[in-house]
């Protein structure tokens, strides 16, 4: 079945640069505990979008080289309008068989893993661009269970009659499956109350469920959304 993705859309229009999300603060936390300040690390953002990722590590810390890529050049446009110049910021579709040259210290892959029906290609790739000591940083919802989903949906009242993509919750066994290190799990504590757009039904709002929140949309289904840390 062919699928369509238009949902990124949405990030021609965020401006969330001064706004930092909850799962940044987040990793910038972990990242505190891990980079030694003395050193310099080469860091790659996959699926940067509008960068706003980007814009965060840029102000919290200073010795890192970031680098952006994401398939979308009118996303990749838009960020080099938003972030300083010294960011590399590359059009390039990361889920293609290709030469690796450049390495990397910290690979970031937030909220773009839910994108793809299989993952060999863009992991393989991911490993590629490592450097010999590396952290991954995989963020999205994962399934705590032994089950992979991938999920086609199609809004009826919407123009577009095709069927689109970018929700499918991978297993957390399934991402282990591609590495070596054992997975270190960092969840969200979310503490705000996002409420339902009922102009677009597929952004995220929280509910919640036995005292936690969680994430979810017009699906519906609960997100569990965390950072999975592969350290070596």
């Amino acid at each position: 079945m062919k699928k369509l993705r238009t949902h990124d859309e949405l990030y021609l229009k965020s401006n969330r640069y001064k706004k930092t999300k909850e799962s940044f603060k987040l990793l910038g936390k972990i990242l505190s505990k891990r980079l030694n300040k003395k050193n310099y690390y080469n860091l790659l953002d996959i699926g940067c979008a509008n960068g706003e990722l980007l814009y965060f590590l840029n102000e919290k810390f200073n010795n890192l080289n970031l680098t952006g890529v994401d398939i979308r050049g009118d996303l990749i446009n838009l960020a080099k309008k938003k972030l300083p110049s010294s960011i590399n910021l590359i059009k390039k579709d990361f889920n293609k068989k290709q030469k690796i040259k450049k390495k990397y210290d910290i690979i970031i892959i937030s909220g773009v893993i839910s994108i793809f029906d299989k993952l060999d290609i863009i992991i393989q790739n991911i490993k590629k661009s490592c450097k010999k000591n590396y952290l991954i940083f995989f963020c999205g919802p994962f399934n705590e269970y032994d089950f992979d989903t991938l999920i086609a949906y199609k809004d009826l009242n919407s123009k577009i009659k095709t069927f689109q993509s970018g929700w499918n919750v991978w297993s957390i066994k399934t991402i282990q499956s591609f590495f070596k290190q054992k997975i270190k799990r960092h969840p969200f504590n979310f503490k705000l109350n996002l409420k339902k757009n009922k102009k677009d039904l597929m952004r995220s709002w929280t509910i919640k469920v036995d005292k936690k929140r969680y994430f979810t949309n017009a699906l519906p289904i609960l997100q569990n959304h965390m950072w999975l840390e592969i350290k070596k």
